[in-house]
């Protein structure tokens, strides 16, 4: 539920900000999150079917997870090649 929250919300925000926002710069194609709601899913199917598949699968997207994702860190301190600082 909060990976699906996440990615509703990073939506939202994307409409409004547009994809050339900090943002919308920052999560790219978002394959790590698409990922992650697609192995939920098929998680969600295989425990009705063969629950020890969807447990391997939970535990597969916390392990994707484990490293941790720095794009929106990284846009924002103006680390990565296009990110513009502002100077006030």
């Amino acid at each position: 539920m909060a990976g699906l929250s996440y990615t509703l919300l990073q939506n939202c925000i994307l409409a409004i900000e547009g994809k050339d926002s900090l943002l919308g710069r920052a999560v790219g194609a978002d394959r790590k999150g698409r990922i992650s709601l697609a192995a939920y899913l098929l998680a969600i199917i295989a425990s009705f079917v063969v629950p020890v598949v969807s447990h391997l699968l939970y535990v597969a997207v916390a392990l994707i997870w484990l490293v941790p994702d720095r794009r929106i860190e990284r846009i924002v301190s103006g680390d990565a090649p296009g990110a513009s600082r502002s100077e006030a």
